[in-house]
């Protein structure tokens, strides 16, 4: 019988890869890190991005344009909602 590690990441982690530019000195530092705790490069970086995401949520120090941005995303979003309701509810009478 196969012994299977488990898995590290979601199963839906893989609908929507990214490309990033990054510097040699970066990459290897990456790589390092990585290969010292035994993880792959990827799921070391997706890590990093969890992490980041986590701290950025959590850290009230917001810059001014970190808000404006926020706050636009945040109403593009609901205009979104609101517009995807109305198709749906026009879809739903024919």
């Amino acid at each position: 019988m196969k012994i299977c590690s488990p898995r590290r990441s979601p199963e839906d982690c893989l609908q929507a890869p990214i490309s990033m530019r990054l510097s040699a000195a970066e990459i290897a530092t990456i790589q390092e890190l990585a290969d010292s705790i035994g993880r792959s490069r990827a799921s070391f970086i997706r890590r990093l991005i969890e992490r980041g995401l986590e701290a950025y949520q959590l850290d009230p120090r917001l810059t001014i344009l970190d808000e404006i941005h926020l706050k636009e995303w945040i109403a593009n979003r609901e205009e979104a909602k609101a517009l995807a309701s109305d198709i749906l509810t026009a879809d739903s009478g024919n």
